[in-house]
């Protein structure tokens, strides 16, 4: 198989998108209002129907179903991501239901970037950017182990550029070459 063969079928890698920070993060910042709906559904509930464990329970529920849903929301949203590196591209594919898939060439790639806040360090999850000549980069989100997929694109990336270089400049030697001759 050649290496454009391979570079067309077979992944260099795979990644797909860690929800986890994210889906934490949601839930620490949705206690504070789950505990005032709890307060405000076990006060109201329990008045109306003159009952404390009736107002517990439907405050319970009324705290905790929001937050369920909410999280579940967000594991389907952020972890429907998956992320390819071949040689020649990187490709992205995002679906629950309808999919995209969008890809970026190595050799319109100018730059690639880490990022990962305070928080996603904890996960040793974060974003790995590709810009592109163009604008038309890609962001990489939420992958476990950023850092190596930062390193395996950007190797790809120089690679890519190196092996350009020499073949242009032995093309540039080749018409040297030839004028010498002619």
């Amino acid at each position: 198989m050649s290496g454009s063969e391979r570079s067309r079928k077979e992944p260099i890698a795979e990644y797909k998108a860690n929800p986890s920070p994210q889906v934490h993060w949601k839930i620490i910042q949705s206690i504070p209002g789950d505990i005032i709906i709890f307060i405000v559904a076990t006060v109201i509930v329990g008045a109306l129907l003159d009952s404390l464990i009736i107002g517990i329970l439907a405050g319970l529920v009324a705290a905790i179903v929001p937050t369920v849903v909410g999280v579940f929301i967000a594991k389907r949203r952020w972890g429907s991501k998956e992320y390819r590196v071949y040689e020649d591209r990187v490709e992205e594919d995002i679906g629950l239901l309808a999919t995209k898939k969008r890809n970026v060439p190595m050799d319109r790639i100018r730059s690639v970037e880490q990022e990962q806040s305070w928080f996603e360090s904890f996960y040793d999850v974060g974003d790995v950017t590709l810009r592109s000549k163009r604008g038309r980069g890609m962001k990489l989100k939420y992958l476990d182990n950023p850092e190596d997929v930062y390193y395996e694109v950007s190797d790809l990336v120089d690679d890519r550029r190196r092996r350009q270089e020499d073949q242009m400049a032995r093309k540039a030697d080749a018409m040297e070459r030839m004028a010498d001759q002619g």
